[in-house]
């Protein structure tokens, strides 16, 4: 149909949680967040942000499965997996656990990658210029927490990073 084409006019494993349950929301920046948010979760890990093997899903996933082609049926999986984590029934799988024997990214990459992969848009920060960007990446690469001046451990989240200039 027209609307599982607009749909899928998207990568399947980078799609934004939004888009796979085809809500009213717009895509936006935030969208692109998100599919950002995932090539760099797969680019350090090798695997996608959700477990999408056969065997992770129950049997009455599997069923409903049957219905798509083969060729569909990972566009179906993910649509599933993104529409449970929208709805909060999942939780992307765990950076630690799928990059047990590789070195995880940098503490910035992961703080930006976590940032980004939250399942509603208006939760998902963006820095307003590369500049802002620049300047919280070698702040955190120096061990400073660049909103208080302390050690990187304290930052949570990139909600802490001024994303302003106070010039």
């Amino acid at each position: 149909s027209e609307d599982d084409e607009k749909f899928y006019a998207c990568s399947p494993y980078s799609a934004a949680p939004e888009q796979a349950i085809r809500s009213s929301l717009r895509v936006t920046p935030n969208t692109d967040l998100w599919s950002v948010g995932t090539m760099l979760y797969e680019a350090f890990s090798g695997e996608s942000v959700f477990d999408v093997r056969d065997e992770a899903f129950t049997l009455e996933e599997k069923e409903a499965l049957q219905e798509f082609s083969k060729e569909n049926r990972v566009f179906a999986k993910f649509q599933i997996r993104l529409a449970q984590y929208y709805r909060g029934q999942i939780k992307i799988r765990d950076l630690n656990e799928v990059c047990a024997d590789t070195p995880l990214p940098s503490p910035v990459v992961k703080l930006i990658m976590d940032t980004w992969l939250k399942a509603q848009p208006k939760d998902r920060k963006a820095f307003q210029s590369i500049s802002f960007l620049e300047k919280a990446i070698h702040q955190i690469e120096e061990g400073l927490n660049p909103a208080q001046g302390s050690s990187y451990r304290a930052i949570k989240t990139v909600s802490e990073i001024p994303t302003t200039s106070k010039e």
